[in-house]
């Protein structure tokens, strides 16, 4: 298993949150 840093964690939450809405909104 990866070991991440839950900070990390949350900045690929982030990023995948992102990424998502902006399908949503854009497509």
């Amino acid at each position: 298993m990866l070991n991440l840093s839950p900070s990390t964690v949350k900045e690929h939450l982030r990023k995948a949150q992102r990424k998502i809405l902006e399908e949503l909104i854009g497509g």
